[in-house]
């Protein structure tokens, strides 16, 4: 996701790492690190209802301004 989405999800009080700082042979630039240790049940819904929200947004944006481009997703 955009670098603009991280400090979007830090006002909502959602934080998470981008992909490229855990890539050690293939870069990840649209990837994401998410730690959830610690965290109920309930924190964690509602964590991912608020990622799911500002990604959904900016999704949105991205295809008013280009199409969207499939890629492989890696899990």
């Amino acid at each position: 996701m955009r670098a603009s989405c991280l400090p979007r999800a830090e006002r909502e009080g959602v934080t998470y790492l981008p992909g490229r700082y855990f890539a050690v042979s293939r870069p990840q630039p649209n990837g994401l690190r998410i730690s959830f240790a610690g965290m109920t049940p309930e924190e964690i819904r509602s964590g991912l209802e608020i990622l799911g929200r500002i990604f959904q947004k900016e999704l949105e944006r991205a295809r008013m301004r280009a199409p969207l481009v499939e890629e492989t997703a890696l899990v």
